[in-house]
């Protein structure tokens, strides 16, 4: 069985205090079929019904103080469950909504990690996400082409012509590789990597590529088409705004409404 896990435990420091996965969140109704777009008006919202399409449990990781107001939002979305954590690190995220994801489906195959911060072409990670992943394999990454907004911001990697992944590293001042990664499948005994790395991600993730053989690959990506957009900057919100569909996005009263306590 497959658990989702969406960390929705930041400062909130760089848009005003504002977290930035209650974010309105344009919907395009093509390039989105995933998700009942009608009923999205969020980024943590656009994650989380997302998820619940091809996870059998998705795990909502936040602060204290925000808890209730997306337990309010979300409150339609099929197979969710939102706990409270006061986590320091994206890693350390990632561990408890692993732990509390085998505690309510004791029978985790494999986990799926998107970050609501983000937005991208949903329905094309679920056309990877039918196929198995190899026996061998720890970490499968989703990668898009380093952009110009993208510098210093994301985890490069050196993707191959036979989906390996061979080197990674994390946001680079100068880009180093032509792809980043953006979300992440991964199986259990990755988990392990990450608390062995004391929740350092990064490092969990190049200790993951270090024990890849070439009959054997420990972590392979797979190129995702289309843009991927980082809302952890006005810049970058402005960009996602840009892609001229924001009219389909409402924040209405009633169902999937923000409620900020």
């Amino acid at each position: 069985m497959r658990v989702g896990i969406i960390p929705a435990a930041g400062a909130a420091s760089r848009l005003g205090n504002v977290p930035k996965f209650f974010l309105p969140a344009p919907v395009d109704r093509s390039s989105l079929s995933l998700i009942e777009s009608d009923q999205t008006n969020s980024l943590l919202r656009l994650h989380a019904t997302m998820q619940s399409n091809f996870c059998d449990l998705v795990v909502v990781v936040t602060r204290p103080e925000w808890h209730d107001s997306i337990e309010k939002h979300l409150g339609e979305v099929s197979n969710v469950r939102i706990i409270s954590f006061q986590s320091k690190t994206l890693g350390e995220s990632i561990l408890m909504g692993c732990m509390a994801g085998s505690t309510f489906v004791p029978s985790v195959s494999e986990y799926f990690l998107s970050l609501p911060d983000s937005a991208f072409e949903f329905s094309l990670i679920g056309e990877h996400l039918n196929s198995y992943m190899r026996p061998s394999c720890e970490l499968q990454l989703f990668c898009w082409n380093t952009q110009p907004l993208s510098m210093g911001k994301f985890g490069e990697v050196q993707l191959n012509k036979d989906q390996t992944v061979t080197d990674h590293e994390d946001k680079p001042v100068n880009t180093k590789f032509s792809h980043f990664w953006g979300a992440m499948r991964f199986a259990p005994k990755f988990v392990a990597s990450i608390r062995a790395h004391e929740d350092n991600l990064a490092s969990a993730i190049q200790s993951s590529i270090s024990r890849t053989t070439p009959s054997k690959p420990s972590v392979i990506g797979v190129e995702i088409k289309g843009d991927y957009y980082d809302v952890g900057t006005i810049q970058g919100y402005m960009a996602l705004l840009s892609r001229g569909y924001v009219n389909d996005c409402t924040m209405s009263r009633g169902s999937g409404t923000i409620e900020l306590d």
